[in-house]
């Protein structure tokens, strides 16, 4: 009796799901070590966290033996607590969205493989119809596996009350990381690529930022007039990233943004620099966030918003705030004192340098008289650590790194959006 393809590929799926069934304790055990070894947030973790991880590998491992035969069984894992658990529990320590179902990434990659390594070990010669059904199948194991994971963390942190700003977190770190089709990126996350971009973060300094905060942030920045288009998702429990797409002139945003928001006291907004195309649309991002981290290292920052570009050389020396703090010490000597007086005079050498060293544009801009910049500025000199003509950028460098990574309480009577 002849055996017909369809039943030979059935024989090859049923002989790779027994050894699934035979060898699930040793493909739990690969399992567990792949996921602690590929995920960053699970590097150094607790026995209470690698349990959970140990969960979810048997549960995997458990579907495929059962279910790799018939196709089924994918409504069924919703329910299993395996599969979920350890969303929850990254939930609640406060992992990101996009990073919690990374690591769902990395067990559809180890899953992928080993089971195309198995199916090539029972039918060497293989089948080049037998394989697109099973990378199907596992593709929608997984989707059904995130998408509960996804509603259970966003659950667990009450950034939004369903699943998709969680998932849509996950898209967009796909885009940062591994796509470069703009118009496939386009179409999943509902947002065009093909103009300049500027990437924000927005964050509460006070506490968390519940559900319907959340909702309302997202709302405003779909409202901007200078803006064509917005994509706008969780990033932690206190913040969110956003991007918005602005075909025209972007002078001005920063204000904009920040008056259309109707910023609350606590409301704080990072800005990268208007860049086109899905690498700007990266590099925006991460200027965003650079000028965020400088924001948090300065406590005492009063403004609402800052922008990476008025703060870059800030961002770079943040990355050895050790060096960086000995170079300000250095540098402005006396000047770095704290106290009103160090304060008021770091402030007006800063504009001045700012603009030139034009004593009459400081002035306007600090709303003083030309003479009492003139003034103040001789006063800060002579304090200086370094001869001032010999070290005007080191100078600006250290002023501009005094005030936004060292907790300065300087400002200006208004930060300029030009």
């Amino acid at each position: 009796m002849s055996v017909t393809p369809e039943e030979s590929r059935l024989a090859v799926r049923a002989a790779v799901a027994h050894r699934f069934q035979v060898n699930g304790p040793a493909l739990t055990r690969r399992l567990t070590q792949a996921l602690i070894d590929l995920s960053p947030e699970l590097q150094g973790a607790d026995t209470a966290l690698v349990s959970l991880v140990k969960a979810l590998a048997r549960t995997l491992v458990n579907e495929t033996a059962v279910g790799l035969v018939d196709f089924n069984g994918h409504d069924d894992i919703v329910g299993l607590t395996g599969g979920t658990a350890l969303a929850r529990q990254l939930g609640e320590r406060g992992v990101p969205a996009h990073r919690a179902l990374a690591i769902y990434q990395v067990a559809q990659h180890w899953l992928l493989d080993t089971v195309l390594l198995e199916l090539r070990a029972v039918s060497p010669d293989g089948d080049a119809d037998l394989v697109p059904p099973v990378v199907d199948w596992i593709m929608r194991l997984f989707g059904a596996l995130t998408q509960a994971a996804g509603r259970e963390h966003a659950n667990t942190q009450d950034l939004w009350r369903s699943s998709n700003g969680t998932i849509l977190a996950h898209d967009i770190a796909l885009m940062l990381g591994e796509i470069e089709d703009v118009a496939g990126a386009s179409e999943l996350l509902n947002y065009r690529l093909d103009t300049r971009h500027v990437g924000v973060v927005a964050w509460s300094r006070s506490g968390r930022l519940d559900a319907r905060r959340i909702s309302r942030i997202v709302h405003q920045f779909t409202q901007l007039t200078m803006v064509a288009d917005a994509l706008v998702a969780p990033r932690d429990s206190v913040s969110v990233v956003a991007w918005l797409a602005i075909p025209g002139s972007a002078r001005g945003l920063a204000a904009h943004v920040t008056r259309q928001l109707g910023s609350a006291a606590d409301l704080r907004l990072a800005f990268g620099e208007p860049l086109p195309g899905l690498a700007g649309f990266r590099e925006t991002h991460r200027e965003a966030l650079a000028a965020h981290e400088v924001a948090q290292l300065a406590g005492s920052l009063d403004d609402a918003w800052v922008r990476f570009r008025d703060i870059a050389p800030t961002c770079l020396l943040s990355s050895v705030p050790d060096q960086a703090e000995l170079f300000v010490e250095r540098v402005l000597g006396d000047l770095s004192c704290a106290g009103e007086e160090t304060t008021r005079l770091r402030d007006t050498l800063r504009v001045y340098l700012e603009n030139g060293e034009n004593a009459s544009r400081a002035a306007a801009k600090l709303y003083v008289h030309r003479n009492t910049v003139n003034y103040r500025v001789a006063g800060a000199i002579d304090l200086l650590g370094v001869p001032f003509e010999q070290n005007r950028l080191s100078v600006g460098l250290a002023l501009n790194y005094r005030r936004h990574a060292m907790g300065g309480s300087d400002r200006t009577v208004e930060a300029s959006d030009d």
